[in-house]
C-alpha cells in the first residue's frame, strides 16, 4: 500500500491543505472578505501511523486569508515548516509553497482528480455551530492516487457568509464546485476522512471581516515555479 511514511508527505500535505483551505473562499462587495482562524484536530485511522505524526506534519491550527478572486491558507508545523497554499480562482490554479523549499508547485483547479461516488445535501442532520443549526454537504470520491482508497468530506456551512457560485463553477478539483453549488457559502466545520490514513476536523474559531491587501496573496516570485504531479 505505502512504502514509507516519507512517501506520503506530498499526497497528504496537499489533501490536508485542500480540505482545510476550502473552509474559506472568495468575496466581493456582497461576499465575505477577511481572515478566518481554525482549530484542527487529527486522528490516525491506520495502525502503522501514529496520530502524533499528523500533528507533526500539519500542526493544530490554520489561518485563511480571503479576497474576491484569490485566497490562501497558512499552516505551521514541525515537519513541514510554514506551508502556504494560494488559490487563484480567476486563473483556475493553486500554488503550494513551503518555507523548507525553493520550489513552488502549481496545479489546475478545473480538472477532476478522481471518480465521484456521491454528493449529498444533509438538510436534516444539522450541528449547532456559530449560534445556529447548520446544514452540511458530504462529498465522497475515489482519488487518482493509488495509495488512497477514498476520501469522504462533510462540510458544514454558514449561509450568512456567501460566495459567488459562478466563480466556483469550474473549481472541479476535489469536486469543490459541487459543495459551492449546494451551499453558496463558506464552510465553518470540515470533517475529512482520508482512507486508509487519517481523519481531520477543522472548525472555525474566529471570523474577522477586513480589507485584504493584494500583497498578502502574492507568493514568492524568486522561487522556482513548476507544474506539480497530481498528488491524489
Amino acid at each position: 500500500m505505502m512504502k514509507t511514511l516519507a512517501n506520503l508527505l506530498t499526497s497528504i500535505a496537499f489533501i490536508f491543505a485542500f480540505f482545510q483551505l476550502n473552509a474559506v473562499a472568495q468575496n466581493s462587495s456582497e461576499y465575505f472578505e477577511g481572515e478566518v482562524t481554525f482549530s484542527v484536530e487529527h486522528e490516525s485511522i491506520n495502525s502503522e501511523i501514529p496520530t502524533d505524526y499528523f500533528y507533526y506534519l500539519f500542526g493544530n491550527s490554520m489561518t485563511g486569508i480571503v479576497t474576491e478572486k484569490k485566497y490562501k491558507t497558512i499552516t505551521k508545523s514541525l515537519g513541514l515548516g510554514i506551508s502556504t497554499t494560494y488559490y487563484d480562482l480567476e486563473n483556475k490554479k493553486v500554488y503550494m509553497e513551503s518555507s523548507e523549499s525553493d520550489t513552488i508547485r502549481w496545479y489546475p483547479l478545473d480538472e477532476e482528480n478522481g471518480e465521484l461516488i456521491s454528493v449529498q445535501r444533509n438538510k436534516e442532520e444539522k450541528k449547532f455551530l456559530f449560534d445556529g443549526l447548520r446544514e452540511s454537504v458530504t462529498i465522497e470520491y475515489i482519488p487518482n492516487n493509488p495509495n488512497i482508497e477514498r476520501i469522504v468530506g462533510t462540510f458544514y456551512f454558514h449561509p450568512d457568509y456567501k460566495l459567488n457560485k459562478e466563480l466556483y463553477a469550474n473549481h472541479k478539483y476535489s469536486f469543490w464546485n459541487l459543495f459551492i453549488n449546494e451551499s453558496g457559502s463558506i464552510s465553518i466545520r470540515n470533517e475529512s476522512y482520508i482512507y486508509p490514513l487519517f481523519k481531520s476536523i477543522a472548525q472555525v474559531t474566529n471570523i474577522e471581516e477586513r480589507e485584504v491587501l493584494d500583497s498578502e496573496l502574492e507568493f514568492d516570485k524568486t522561487k522556482i515555479l513548476v507544474r506539480g504531479e497530481d498528488p491524489f
